[in-house]
């Protein structure tokens, strides 16, 4: 089927073209306006906002909601990897976003699909918590609180 041509603004453009050049990096509205204006590009925020959306509903551009309504990370999707429905880790301390191709979170999305007739949206889902840089692999404290040690001495 021909799908017709998109229909691009010189500002819609350059939003996407800001997005782009982030090589697949998150980024915040707020951060793109402040490249497209150190970039001498004249784009209001609402305007920005309304092309990510289209970008969004183009597929041209993931959006992870972050807690408030609009508080949210865009990231550029290159047309190549367009199908790939990978779900997405979030560092709660240092906001790193690390996209997570493992076969066990197939595994579980396979058996809550099969088992429980609801699908989910990889693109969409993102687990929270620590990422190693800031500890996340570290190990826990047990309930006396003496860490564990390494080489399982206790």
């Amino acid at each position: 089927m021909h799908r017709p041509a998109r229909y691009r603004t010189k500002r819609g453009s350059a939003v996407l073209g800001c997005l782009a050049s982030l090589e697949g990096a998150f980024a915040s509205a707020a951060q793109i306006e402040a490249r497209l204006i150190e970039a001498r590009v004249d784009v209001s925020r609402p305007t920005i906002y309304r092309q990510l959306n289209k970008l969004v509903a183009e597929g041209r551009a993931s959006r992870i909601a972050l807690g408030g309504a609009s508080a949210a990370l865009y990231r550029h999707i290159d047309p190549s990897e367009a199908a790939r429905e990978t779900c997405r880790l979030k560092c709660d301390s240092c906001d790193a976003m690390i996209d997570l191709d493992c076969g066990e979170v197939e595994r579980i999305s396979r058996h809550i699909e099969e088992e429980h007739s609801f699908r989910i949206d990889g693109r969409k889902t993102v687990f929270y918590g620590r990422c190693g840089r800031c500890g996340g692999g570290a190990p826990r404290p047990s309930a006396d609180g003496a860490g564990a040690r390494a080489g399982g001495e206790g």
